[in-house]
């Protein structure tokens, strides 16, 4: 690091101005090697942990006090609308199943054709909807 000017004035606010945008240089790699700014959280990832709902000063500051956490795992998501779950919606949806002429046709023709999954998945949701 360079030795400051000895004279006052615009030549030592400049010279502080370089030496922060040095830093700022230094410690802000831009580039894809710095994992602080290149991080992206991967689903199946269980090398980190994720905190929802929290301020994070306030966490960072509570662990840096020593304090302790309750860590809880998340309730899977709902695959399905609470709606679609009741009896009445069942029998309906498995009504028009039976009844629905374009439904039925849909579906012989991807069990015939080998339908992958998603392709029945697909047929099923519109159905419900």
């Amino acid at each position: 690091m360079a030795e400051p000017p000895t004279c006052e004035g615009d030549s030592l606010a400049e010279h502080i101005r370089q030496q922060l945008q040095d830093f700022r240089r230094k410690l802000l790699d831009p580039s894809l090697r710095n994992p602080l700014l290149s991080f992206s959280h991967r689903e199946p990832s269980t090398a980190f942990v994720r905190i929802i709902d929290e301020l994070p000063d306030l966490v960072f500051e509570r662990l840096e006090d020593g304090g302790e956490f309750v860590i809880r795992a998340l309730d899977p998501p709902q695959t399905e609308p609470e709606d679609e779950e009741t009896a009445a919606f069942q029998e309906a949806l498995a009504r028009f199943k039976a009844e629905d002429t374009v439904y039925r046709e849909s579906l012989e023709a991807l069990q015939r054709g080998g339908a992958d999954a998603t392709s029945l998945s697909d047929l099923e949701r519109r159905a419900r909807d």
